[in-house]
Protein backbone atom coordinates (compact mmCIF):
# COMPACT_ATOMS: atom_id res chain seq x y z
CA UNK A 1 0.00 0.00 0.00
CA UNK A 2 1.18 3.54 -0.57
CA UNK A 3 0.79 6.26 1.58
CA UNK A 4 -0.91 9.13 -0.37
CA UNK A 5 0.34 11.31 2.40
CA UNK A 6 3.78 11.02 1.38
CA UNK A 7 3.06 11.79 -2.86
CA UNK A 8 1.84 15.52 -1.75
CA UNK A 9 -0.57 17.44 -2.52
CA UNK A 10 0.01 17.89 -6.45
CA UNK A 11 -3.40 17.75 -8.07
CA UNK A 12 -5.51 19.79 -5.95
CA UNK A 13 -7.11 21.09 -9.09
CA UNK A 14 -8.53 18.29 -10.48
CA UNK A 15 -12.04 18.32 -9.14
CA UNK A 16 -13.33 21.11 -6.55
CA UNK A 17 -12.92 17.98 -3.88
CA UNK A 18 -9.82 16.88 -4.94
CA UNK A 19 -6.95 17.29 -3.09
CA UNK A 20 -3.82 14.15 -4.25
CA UNK A 21 -3.64 12.70 -7.88
CA UNK A 22 -3.39 9.16 -7.06
CA UNK A 23 -6.74 9.07 -4.79
CA UNK A 24 -9.03 11.47 -4.90
CA UNK A 25 -11.96 12.54 -2.45
CA UNK A 26 -15.16 14.40 -2.69
CA UNK A 27 -17.21 15.32 0.49
CA UNK A 28 -21.11 15.49 0.48
CA UNK A 29 -23.37 16.70 3.44
CA UNK A 30 -27.03 16.35 2.42
CA UNK A 31 -28.46 19.88 2.41
CA UNK A 32 -30.77 19.16 5.52
CA UNK A 33 -27.17 18.15 7.83
CA UNK A 34 -25.33 21.22 6.76
CA UNK A 35 -21.91 21.09 7.92
CA UNK A 36 -20.43 24.28 9.81
CA UNK A 37 -17.72 26.45 8.01
CA UNK A 38 -14.53 24.21 7.76
CA UNK A 39 -15.77 20.99 7.98
CA UNK A 40 -15.45 19.39 4.62
CA UNK A 41 -11.48 21.20 4.41
CA UNK A 42 -10.72 18.95 7.39
CA UNK A 43 -12.34 16.18 6.78
CA UNK A 44 -10.34 15.74 3.47
CA UNK A 45 -7.10 16.74 4.99
CA UNK A 46 -7.60 13.92 7.37
CA UNK A 47 -8.93 11.87 4.16
CA UNK A 48 -5.48 13.07 2.83
CA UNK A 49 -2.88 12.04 5.80
CA UNK A 50 -5.33 8.78 5.95
CA UNK A 51 -6.34 6.85 2.68
CA UNK A 52 -3.57 4.53 0.96
CA UNK A 53 -4.13 3.22 -2.29
CA UNK A 54 -3.84 -0.39 -2.52
CA UNK A 55 -1.82 -2.00 -4.87
CA UNK A 56 -4.15 -2.93 -7.75
CA UNK A 57 -4.57 -2.02 -11.19
CA UNK A 58 -7.23 -0.63 -12.39
CA UNK A 59 -9.54 2.80 -11.38
CA UNK A 60 -12.78 2.98 -9.45
CA UNK A 61 -14.88 5.27 -7.62
CA UNK A 62 -16.21 4.33 -4.18
CA UNK A 63 -19.06 5.97 -2.19
CA UNK A 64 -19.45 5.27 1.71
CA UNK A 65 -22.37 6.62 3.45
CA UNK A 66 -20.39 7.83 7.10
CA UNK A 67 -22.97 8.03 10.29
CA UNK A 68 -21.27 10.41 12.57
CA UNK A 69 -22.47 11.24 15.90
CA UNK A 70 -22.25 15.19 17.25
CA UNK A 71 -18.71 14.37 18.86
CA UNK A 72 -17.38 13.15 15.13
CA UNK A 73 -17.24 9.49 16.25
CA UNK A 74 -18.13 7.12 13.92
CA UNK A 75 -21.06 5.39 14.36
CA UNK A 76 -21.17 3.56 10.86
CA UNK A 77 -19.59 3.40 7.69
CA UNK A 78 -21.50 1.19 4.83
CA UNK A 79 -20.26 1.33 1.01
CA UNK A 80 -23.37 2.25 -1.00
CA UNK A 81 -21.30 2.38 -4.74
CA UNK A 82 -18.87 0.06 -5.74
CA UNK A 83 -15.83 1.10 -7.24
CA UNK A 84 -15.60 -2.46 -8.99
CA UNK A 85 -12.42 -3.42 -6.96
CA UNK A 86 -12.77 -5.04 -4.36
CA UNK A 87 -9.29 -3.97 -2.16
CA UNK A 88 -10.15 -0.39 -3.16
CA UNK A 89 -14.05 -0.84 -1.40
CA UNK A 90 -12.16 -1.99 1.51
CA UNK A 91 -9.42 0.91 1.62
CA UNK A 92 -12.69 3.55 0.80
CA UNK A 93 -14.87 1.90 4.16
CA UNK A 94 -11.21 1.68 5.64
CA UNK A 95 -10.28 5.07 5.38
CA UNK A 96 -14.07 6.58 6.09
CA UNK A 97 -13.51 5.13 9.77
CA UNK A 98 -10.48 6.45 10.13
CA UNK A 99 -10.32 9.73 9.75
CA UNK A 100 -10.78 12.51 11.88
CA UNK A 101 -14.18 14.06 11.69
CA UNK A 102 -14.54 17.24 13.39
CA UNK A 103 -17.23 17.68 16.42
CA UNK A 104 -20.31 19.66 15.07
CA UNK A 105 -22.61 19.18 17.99
CA UNK A 106 -25.07 17.26 15.66
CA UNK A 107 -25.23 13.84 14.35
CA UNK A 108 -25.35 13.42 11.04
CA UNK A 109 -24.96 10.99 7.70
CA UNK A 110 -22.42 12.18 4.69
CA UNK A 111 -21.15 11.06 1.80
CA UNK A 112 -17.51 10.08 1.17
CA UNK A 113 -16.71 9.92 -2.80
CA UNK A 114 -13.09 8.28 -3.06
CA UNK A 115 -11.70 7.92 -6.66
CA UNK A 116 -8.83 5.38 -6.98
CA UNK A 117 -6.33 6.27 -10.06
CA UNK A 118 -9.04 8.63 -11.27
CA UNK A 119 -10.70 11.90 -9.71
CA UNK A 120 -14.14 11.99 -8.60
CA UNK A 121 -15.88 13.78 -11.22
CA UNK A 122 -18.88 16.18 -9.86
CA UNK A 123 -21.27 14.09 -11.03
CA UNK A 124 -19.99 11.04 -8.76
CA UNK A 125 -20.04 13.39 -6.09
CA UNK A 126 -23.33 14.63 -6.04
CA UNK A 127 -24.74 10.88 -7.31
CA UNK A 128 -22.94 9.80 -3.92
CA UNK A 129 -24.88 12.46 -2.21
CA UNK A 130 -28.06 10.77 -3.13
CA UNK A 131 -27.17 7.83 -2.67
CA UNK A 132 -26.36 8.70 0.78
CA UNK A 133 -29.57 10.44 1.03
CA UNK A 134 -31.17 7.90 -0.03
CA UNK A 135 -29.81 4.83 2.53
CA UNK A 136 -30.43 7.87 5.31
CA UNK A 137 -34.09 7.87 4.26
CA UNK A 138 -34.33 3.71 4.40
CA UNK A 139 -32.02 3.73 7.69
CA UNK A 140 -35.21 5.82 9.29
CA UNK A 141 -37.65 4.22 7.98
CA UNK A 142 -36.05 0.67 9.16
CA UNK A 143 -35.48 1.61 12.21
CA UNK A 144 -39.30 3.71 12.48
CA UNK A 145 -40.79 -0.06 11.25
CA UNK A 146 -38.64 -1.98 13.82
CA UNK A 147 -39.45 0.39 16.55
CA UNK A 148 -43.40 0.15 15.69
CA UNK A 149 -43.31 -3.68 15.15
CA UNK A 150 -42.26 -4.41 19.03
CA UNK A 151 -44.49 -6.04 20.66
CA UNK A 152 -46.62 -3.77 23.48
CA UNK A 153 -45.82 -4.90 26.82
Amino acid sequence: MINTATLGNAATALVGAAFFSIAVAGIAVPSAHAAPAGFRQSVQASIDNTMRLPATRGQGVATVAISIDANGMVNDANLVNSSGVASFDREAVRTARAVSYPATGKSRTIAMVLGFNQPASAIQISQGKRLVEAYRTDRRQLLADKTTAQPAG
